[in-house]
């Protein structure tokens, strides 16, 4: 019996020779000037088209009374950029108020240290006063007579 031909690699020759043939033509095509031409051709048409399609879109929104697509786009251009500033607002008012709050702390801790400085104070004053009574009252009170022994 005759062998019988490989169909996966006859097919898979036939595809690289296909995909070979068309990257020539391609390549031909695309580096053709006349198709080159014609396709800048095409893109200034568009843009043409385009362009004119845009002025008729904001001649009848004129006409309508209605916001262009230019003054939309400034608009949320202006948006932007109000947002940004309140969200830099915000920003520095969060941080004023930490500031604040820190602020707030230093001068809660001074006024309970400078109450108990007080508190202190009034102790040693009491104390103080205490014992300046008690020498006022040693120095008031009368002397008494130092008993003598006779010696016989």
């Amino acid at each position: 019996m005759p062998a019988q031909p490989d169909l996966s690699k006859l097919s898979g020759e036939l595809y690289r020779q296909w995909e070979k043939s068309m990257t020539q033509w391609w390549d031909q095509v695309l580096e053709s000037p006349a198709f080159l031409q014609a396709m800048g051709g095409s893109l200034a048409a568009q843009s043409q088209a385009r362009s004119s399609y845009e002025e008729a879109v904001d001649h009848s929104m004129a006409q309508l009374h209605l916001p262009s697509r230019k003054d939309i786009t400034r608009l949320a251009r202006i948006a932007s950029l109000l947002e940004d500033r309140l969200l830099n607002m915000e920003d520095r008012l969060l941080e004023m108020g930490d500031r604040l709050e820190d602020m707030e702390k230093e001068v809660l801790k001074a006024r309970v240290e400078a109450a108990e400085t007080r508190v202190e104070m009034r102790e040693k004053l009491a104390a103080m006063e205490e014992r300046l009574a008690a020498i006022q009252a040693d120095v008031r009170k009368p002397a008494r007579p130092r008993k003598t022994t006779a010696k016989a």
